[in-house]
């Protein structure tokens, strides 16, 4: 009786690593960047890792909310094969674009649409997400 409990523990046992061993597989599979650049997320201004960004200005219309930043990131990050995303104050990520006429070196984010909006006075975190 003993022997049979203890070949169900050790059924139950294998079969539990190989699905947690599977799941570990199919999650850092996920996680796979095609290209030989850098990839880096963080708050800045200049503690992404693998950039730095600098020279950060915020722009408002009607000096409430933060509409946009734009950053200079450094190395560049190719328009047509990378991606950059900001937030503020951990509000949603916003898409940016390519501000230095395809170099890839200065980037302009739309942060408007983002929820929650983030006044100029209670703005404390700029969160950059960058590959490519």
């Amino acid at each position: 009786m003993k022997r049979q409990r203890n070949k169900r523990g050790l059924v139950a046992t294998l079969f539990l690593a190989g699905i947690l061993g599977t799941s570990a597989y199919a999650f850092t599979a996920s996680n796979t960047i095609n290209d030989a650049g850098n990839a880096g997320d963080g708050n800045g201004p200049g503690s992404i890792s693998g950039y730095d960004v600098t020279n950060v200005h915020y722009d408002s219309v009607g000096g409430t909310n933060i509409e946009s930043v734009k950053f200079d990131i450094d190395p560049a990050v190719d328009p047509a094969t990378g991606s950059v995303k900001a937030a503020l104050n951990g509000a949603a990520l916003s898409d940016c674009g390519d501000a230095s006429a395809g170099a890839g070196t200065t980037y302009l984010c739309d942060v408007s649409a983002a929820l929650p909006a983030v006044s100029i006075l209670a703005s404390d975190t700029l969160r950059v997400v960058a590959f490519g």
